[in-house]
């Protein structure tokens, strides 16, 4: 069920998941340090290693495939199943990895944890903007995925007042929040003018609902006529 279109009281839990009780979490992670201490990193503990390196560009490699992936990054894994360690300069599934840039790999990996949520502590209220156009081609498109980056693209706003826009569940939003979340995507600086919401039902005009008879005017006429 979609939350109010203003906030009103505590958010249920069930829109919410918590990332370092998936892969995406650690994968963030490894991403990050890698970054940080110019070192590769990688996550092991799955069937097979996924490595993150810096050079010539930001990337994934992993020897598994999508349909062993994405069963790993929707399900809940246990405490230290997944865990970060240096990258070893010599591993056996070299000749068999793929690499996918890390933007594309950590929105996958994101899209597929969220299914129709947001991260813990999110505010599904608060003003946002897509700083570039996800790349659909590697980047899976979850549904109206490609609707909601055209708007958010252009148009500063809270995933609520996306999905309120487009007409759509808040769920199909809130999974593109959560990819583009972890492909750091998200533009938060947003300035006050910037920021489009969406517009309130409108009354129809006075002269309309004063020419619009009431359901008792038009009970009492029929009973006139009837008389």
């Amino acid at each position: 069920d979609d939350i109010p279109p203003a906030r009103s009281g505590p958010l249920p839990d069930k829109i919410f998941f918590e990332p370092d009780d998936y892969l995406i979490g650690q994968m963030a992670r490894a991403v990050k340090q890698s970054i940080t201490t110019g070192r590769p990193q990688a996550v092991a503990g799955l069937p097979r290693l996924i490595r993150v390196e810096l050079k010539p560009t930001l990337v994934c490699l992993t020897a598994l495939r999508d349909n062993q992936l994405r069963p790993f990054s929707m399900t809940q894994l246990p405490h230290a199943t997944a865990r970060i360690v240096p990258a070893p300069s010599f591993h056996e599934a070299a000749g068999t990895e793929v690499a996918s840039a890390a933007e594309d790999f950590l929105w996958n990996t994101a899209a597929w944890a969220a299914r129709g949520r947001l991260p813990a502590g999110t505010n599904p209220y608060l003003p946002v903007r897509l700083r570039a156009w996800p790349n659909f081609t590697s980047a899976c498109a979850t549904p109206h995925a490609l609707r909601i980056a055209a708007l958010w693209t252009r148009t500063p706003a809270s995933p609520v007042d996306i999905a309120t826009r487009l007409g759509i569940p808040h769920r199909y939003v809130f999974s593109v929040y959560s990819a583009a979340h972890f492909a750091n995507l998200l533009d938060a600086r947003i300035e006050p003018d910037q920021i489009v919401t969406a517009p309130p039902p409108t009354a129809p005009p006075v002269a309309e609902r004063q020419a619009r008879p009431s359901i008792l005017s038009r009970i009492l006429r029929k009973l006139r006529d009837a008389v």
